[in-house]
């Protein structure tokens, strides 16, 4: 449940377990096996190129790397 609301959040385990306690958020297991999933980035070719653009993806890429180890 998160806090002040009636709905429940599902997330990555990774991720609850990282910002769950910040966040006063209890990380307990699903009620059943849930499928993996891949996160991608998809962007329209003629952003491939632009400086502002580019830094945003490497700056999302790093922090999904901070996210994909364990711990």
């Amino acid at each position: 449940m998160l806090p002040g609301t009636d709905h429940v959040l599902t997330i990555a385990s990774r991720l609850a377990h990282r910002l769950g306690p910040a966040l006063g958020l209890a990380v307990v297991p699903p009620p059943l096996d849930l499928p993996s999933y891949t996160v991608s980035l998809v962007w329209h070719e003629r952003w491939t190129a632009d400086p502002v653009h580019r830094w945003l993806r490497e700056e999302l890429r790093e922090v999904a790397r901070g996210f994909s180890s364990p711990g």
